[in-house]
């Protein structure tokens, strides 16, 4: 036991009796595990730690740059949202010019168009007056036509100009052509033939044709001053009788056309021109 006395003027006097027992060893304080595990690098660690001052410090200091951060993203997006509407305002002046340039451009395309189809509708004009005046022609019945009357008709089918047999003839023009084809006189009546040309032309030429038998022939000249083909051949017959013309026209001061035609030999009686009775012509001079 050890006896602790208490002297005046703080003094303490402690009186250490004798050992309680005899072993010779002695009994270390008791210290908590969590202390004697502290080592050198721990103390080391906590001596290098800052102090609360410099906790404050270093957060204002992180708050002002953060501050700055956020002023220069805040300056930037403002500079970038400028640089948008610069650019969209670009975007869109662009595509006004754009679309005012393809306005244009599909307005001279257009134009274009017009001025093309009216030169092709010209051109067309031309070339077809030029194949009315060319030096060949040609042309074909697209379908059988009937006269029933005494009068010389043409020979034409409104269907078709091409079906006009005709010759476009100018002022001193020379034409030979050859006209050939099918008619069908009525079994009581018979046809006739004949070319109308320009007043003071001279056709010369002949005429070939069947007599209602089919099998022979008959040849006749062709009137001088056009008209009528003086003939009795294609006779009273149901039967389909052939034809061929050939001649020459010269013409003199008057333009005008030398026509094709039929007629019937008795009034209020059909006769047929066939389909496919055709004209050719070459002009000479």
């Amino acid at each position: 036991m050890s006896d602790i006395a208490i002297i005046a003027d703080d003094e303490i006097i402690i009186n250490i009796g004798a050992p309680t027992s005899d072993s010779g060893s002695e009994t270390d304080p008791t210290v908590p595990a969590h202390v004697k595990a502290i080592t050198t690098q721990n103390i080391a660690d906590w001596n290098a730690k800052a102090d609360a001052a410099s906790v404050t410090t270093e957060a204002t200091a992180r708050a002002a740059a953060d501050t700055t951060l956020q002023n220069n993203i805040t300056a930037e997006a403002s500079t970038r949202s400028s640089a948008d509407t610069a650019l969209q305002n670009n975007i869109t002046a662009e595509a006004s010019t754009r679309a005012t340039a393809d306005t244009s451009l599909q307005n001279s395309i257009v134009a274009e168009g017009a001025a093309r189809v009216s030169a092709d509708n010209a051109l067309q004009l031309d070339i077809n007056n030029r194949l009315l005046k060319s030096d060949f022609i040609g042309r074909v019945l697209t379908a059988d036509i009937s006269n029933s009357t005494t009068s010389l008709v043409d020979v034409l089918n409104t269907i078709n100009t091409i079906s006009d047999l005709h010759i476009p003839m100018g002022i001193n023009d020379i034409w030979e052509f050859e006209i050939s084809g099918v008619i069908n006189p009525a079994s009581n009546t018979g046809a006739r033939l004949g070319i109308s040309i320009p007043a003071g032309a001279e056709l010369t030429g002949y005429v070939l044709g069947s007599t209602s038998s089919n099998q022979a022939f008959r040849e006749v000249p062709l009137p001088a001053a056009g008209g009528e083909i003086a003939s009795t051949m294609w006779s009273q017959t149901a039967t389909d009788l052939i034809f061929h013309i050939k001649g020459t026209i010269f013409n003199s001061d008057n333009a005008g056309n030398a026509q094709f035609k039929f007629r019937s030999a008795s009034a209020g009686v059909s006769i047929t021109m066939k389909k496919g009775t055709n004209l050719c012509a070459r002009k000479l001079t």
